[in-house]
């Protein structure tokens, strides 16, 4: 779990770095428009404000991070414990077409 605004950074530092082999403003700035990371970074948020669940911002983080869990198909809880350089290659809902033979 991510305690510290410290542990926080080490790890959106991380996942950025799995996406853009960087970890500059002007990376994360290029990587925001990924679904993946996007997601991602506020996962980590709302994994670092549950240590308030009352606070406003906790809030905040978790109905962000829910609108982006319908809207991009990822069902990942922000209670599980993903360790750092969570890298999404993948979004969006999984179908499968039963053809007929």
């Amino acid at each position: 779990m991510i305690k510290d605004f410290s542990t926080l950074r080490k790890y959106i530092n991380a996942d950025l770095y799995r996406y853009a082999t960087s970890t500059t403003l002007k990376s994360f700035l290029r990587t925001w428009f990924t679904p993946g990371f996007r997601f991602t970074f506020w996962l980590r948020l709302t994994q670092f404000e549950m240590r308030n669940f009352k606070g406003p911002l906790y809030w905040l983080c978790f109905f962000v991070l829910r609108h982006y869990q319908f809207k991009y198909g990822i069902g990942i809880h922000p209670s599980t414990e993903i360790g750092p350089g969570l890298y999404i290659g993948h979004w969006g809902g999984f179908s499968s077409i039963l053809m007929p033979k």
